[in-house]
């Protein structure tokens, strides 16, 4: 009996130390994510955004259209205290947008010459060069987010361009540069790990703002021969108050997405966010249903220290 019992107490051993291994904890797999930033580093990254929109009106064909909106973006690193808060930069330097409706299909790109007088004119004119200030701390979290004294001058005059609503409004844009990121967790974690942050995003023209939260997931390294840490996120989103003056409904709207990040210089490579909408309204008596799903995805171009 004595014999018996020492062996099944050894292979019980033997069975937790082999599950220990094959799923990769309590053996060193614990690490501490933060981003990293050094004053003078400049890098780019482009944010390419793909929404296709369907409408599905029950007398007659389903309408679908999708809008492509491709940002490039530079990050300077002004400086960075003790602590490791970074002081950075923010710059549009390029926007090319692309839609393909039922009425045709159009593109605009910065570079090329805009007119001055078409309706994407001056939307272009006030956000290329746009500057955005902000701090980010080793965790990513974001503070004392600032918008070039022109830009802001732009947006809260009387000459406010067609089209700087919305994304492009003064919320709109530190909500997007906010949204860039990922917050990391404090201290060590393991493959599996969870956190979240909470956020306030814009949801009106008068300043009315809705609650999100935002969990994030560690899955631990993309692959065995790529230094790139995967951390996978998903959303919540506080339900919509009825509005009678409004004549649309969210039914459902969820948003998934995959950051790989770069823990040894600290930073995002990469990251694909997809947000799913669906919403019906009223139109003339009628029940219009319409579905929203939005790719975005962002890639570090390069990095350079000047």
């Amino acid at each position: 009996m004595t014999t018996s019992r020492a062996n099944g107490s050894r292979l019980g051993c033997l069975a937790l130390v082999i599950c220990l291994l094959g799923t990769g904890e309590g053996f060193g797999a614990a690490t501490t994510l933060r981003w990293k930033f050094k004053p003078g580093e400049v890098f780019r990254y482009e944010s390419n955004q793909t929404t296709v929109l369907k409408v599905k009106d029950p007398t007659g064909p389903e309408v679908n259209q999708t809008l492509t909106l491709i940002m490039d973006l530079t990050w300077t690193v002004k400086g960075v205290d003790p602590q490791g808060v970074a002081t950075l930069t923010q710059t549009i330097d390029r926007i090319k947008t692309t839609a393909t409706t039922p009425f045709g299909k159009f593109a605009i790109d910065s570079k090329e010459s805009v007119d001055a007088a078409g309706p994407a004119g001056p939307l272009f004119k006030m956000l290329i060069g746009a500057e955005f200030g902000f701090k980010m701390n080793p965790q990513g979290e974001l503070s004392e987010i600032k918008l070039s004294e022109k830009l802001l001058s732009t947006l809260r005059g009387d000459n406010e361009p067609a089209g700087a609503q919305g994304q492009f409004s003064e919320a709109g844009l530190k909500n997007m540069l906010t949204q860039m990121g990922v917050v990391l967790p404090g201290g060590e974690v393991d493959a599996g790990k969870s956190w979240s942050r909470k956020l306030a995003i814009p949801a009106g023209p008068n300043g009315q703002t809705r609650d999100i939260e935002q969990s994030y997931t560690f899955k631990g390294p993309e692959a065995a021969d790529k230094p790139l840490d995967a951390i996978d996120m998903a959303t919540k989103f506080e339900p919509v108050a009825a509005d009678p003056n409004i004549p649309v409904t969210i039914k459902t709207q969820e948003a998934t997405g995959r950051f790989l990040f770069d823990n040894d210089n600290g930073r995002i490579e990469s990251s694909k966010v997809t947000e799913k909408v669906e919403l019906s309204g009223q139109i003339q008596g009628k029940e219009i249903a319409q579905s929203n799903e939005t790719i975005t995805v962002m890639t570090l171009l390069r990095d350079k220290t000047p």
